[in-house]
């Protein structure tokens, strides 16, 4: 066939479909719709079958149902018909083919940029109080045991002393600028701030304003500063877990703190007690003996067993620090069989809930501590859950016993004349580990038990024994320590094994004295610091008054 021929009969066939077929089919299909030719819709069964089949699955087609389904089925195959005679005489422009889309998508939208502190009130924080979640904070570190005992009570005192520094500023006003200021006046603060007498009635920031010019003073150490800081590092990290802050925003309090010191250098940071003013505090009144209980640094013929006494005495022969001395109830005071002792009890010392786990331990009592009648006036004949120094009364704050001694100590020492700046209590820790150090052949694994100081040493002498054969071992080590003074002037001369007949009276007067003062100082309300707070700093709302602590 030429082309021309297949031309000639595609426009012949066309010309039947339009002229011809297609209008006898759309006369048959009227015919089936109207019902007037009998027979007429056998004709489409098979394409209504087919559109109740893909419409409506399940109808029959005899039903009311699927009678409308196929008349709509051939009112639809009527207009095809139309439709493709339209198209084909170009009355209808083409419908173009549908293919897949392969154009790739745009590029998601950048992310924002990181919110700015003041942005916190997108998230509705912004303009509440910084300390508002503190207390959920401290709570939930207590709750999942992430703080031991220390941490708990110095806790309420960094939120204290930054509310007297800076007070409670909006979450949104709290940037690294204001960090870096609370950490410069922390650093010009002197140590005793809340305690020592110039200044026990002054707000912290008064204190700045009064001591900036005396270069001579000691301030509060780099490392004390950084133990507030890590407060408030934690408390930030809680904001952005539980969504009080937006996760991606700087915590402002992160990178102040500098590299510990260690060896030389940390050792310069606090003198060690010499030779010299060991003996003169020993040779005080405190130890010779005082004109009464309310006159200690006055010589008389009074010596006094008080917690003041043995809280000294401890310090100096077991290395331990102030609050663990404190901190101690009579329960502390156990007793074991040693595997060597001839049937004898020993006392330990068990240290609890110190500065950090590695500080828990148990110390042997020495001999010289015993010597003077320790367990008679302190331990024998008392229940195992009271205080062993009940006249330490608890600070209503953070709930140590250690700042009740620690102030008296400071006054002390400068109203019998050895009081030297960096060398305070904490000092005799570092004559205790020099001097157990230096014994000719310590087990320095030993020497860290008993101090409290974390090594690889101590850990593997720990496993290397059974407990009670560990013990004996510390007993002889702190046994081997020599004594810087003379305390046989001393010693007990009653009954071992029972109460010494004035210990209860002793206590009981002590305890009565430290409540006496303690009233004193409540019912000065014009000159406390609560109300200087109150007249010369306006306080915050929701923040709290009183001392901060260092």
């Amino acid at each position: 066939m030429l082309p021309e021929d297949a031309l000639s009969l595609d426009g012949l066939l066309r010309f039947v479909a339009q002229h011809v077929a297609r209008p006898a089919e759309a006369l048959d299909v009227r015919a089936a719709l109207t019902g007037l030719a009998p027979g007429a819709k056998a004709k489409f069964d098979p394409i209504v079958a087919s559109a109740i089949s893909a419409a409506a699955p399940g109808v029959a087609q005899d039903s009311v149902l699927g009678r409308h389904v196929a008349s709509l089925a051939l009112r639809g195959w009527l207009t095809v018909q139309k439709e493709m005679t339209r198209a084909e005489n170009g009355d209808l422009a083409p419908i173009e083919r549908l293919l897949p889309d392969v154009t790739p998508p745009p590029p998601p939208p950048a992310p924002p940029p990181p919110p700015a502190v003041a942005d916190y009130l997108a998230v509705g924080n912004g303009t509440k109080p910084f300390l508002t979640w503190w207390d959920d904070f401290a709570a939930s570190k207590v709750a999942e045991k992430a703080w031991g005992t220390e941490t708990v009570a110095d806790a309420p005192s960094t939120r204290r002393l930054f509310e007297d520094l800076i007070g409670n500023p909006q979450l949104s006003s709290m940037t690294r600028d204001l960090a870096g200021t609370f950490r410069s006046q922390i650093l010009s603060l002197p140590p005793k701030y809340a305690q020592a007498k110039p200044w026990h009635k002054m707000m912290p920031i008064d204190v700045i304003a009064l001591t900036k010019d005396d270069k001579n003073l000691q301030r509060i150490s780099p490392k004390t500063a950084d133990k507030h800081f890590n407060f408030f590092e934690q408390y930030w990290s809680y904001l952005s877990i539980f969504g009080k802050v937006e996760k991606s925003t700087e915590n402002p309090f992160l990178g102040f703190r500098g590299k510990r010191k260690r060896g030389r250098k940390a050792r310069s940071e606090r003198l060690i007690w010499s030779e010299d003013l060991t003996a003169k505090l020993f040779a005080s009144p405190l130890f010779t003996g005082c004109l009464s209980i309310h006159r200690r640094s006055t010589p008389g013929d009074l010596i006094i067993r008080d917690a003041r006494f043995w809280v000294t005495i401890m310090g100096l022969l077991t290395g331990a620090r102030e609050n663990e001395l404190c901190a101690r109830s009579v329960g502390d005071i156990s007793f074991v069989q040693l595997p060597s002792g001839n049937g004898t009890l020993t006392p330990i010392l068990s240290i609890t809930g110190s500065k950090t786990d590695g500080s828990e331990r148990d110390i042997p009592l020495p001999e010289a501590l015993l010597r003077l009648g320790f367990l008679e006036y302190r331990v024998h004949g008392r229940d195992t859950d009271a205080p062993l120094f009940p006249e330490l009364l608890p600070d209503p704050q953070t709930g140590k016993r250690a700042p009740t001694f620690s102030g008296w100590f400071t006054r002390y020492r400068q109203d019998v004349g050895v009081y030297v700046p960096r060398m305070d209590f904490h000092s005799m820790r570092g004559n205790f580990s020099t001097a157990i150090s230096n014994v000719q052949g310590m087990n320095l694994g030993f020497a860290d038990e008993l101090t409290g100081h974390h090594s690889e040493t101590r850990k593997s002498e720990r496993d290397r024994y059974t407990k009670l054969i560990y013990i004996e071992n510390l007993k002889a080590a702190i046994e081997s320590v020599p004594i810087p003074m003379d305390l046989s002037s001393l010693a007990y001369d009653g009954p071992r094994g029972g109460r010494a007949p004035n210990a209860a009276k002793i206590i009981a007067e002590a305890v009565g004295l430290a409540e006496r003062e303690k009233r004193k100082a409540v019912n000065r309300p014009p000159q406390t610091r609560a109300y200087r707070r109150a007249s010369t700093h306006p306080v915050a709302p929701g923040a709290r008054t009183g001392a901060g602590n260092d």
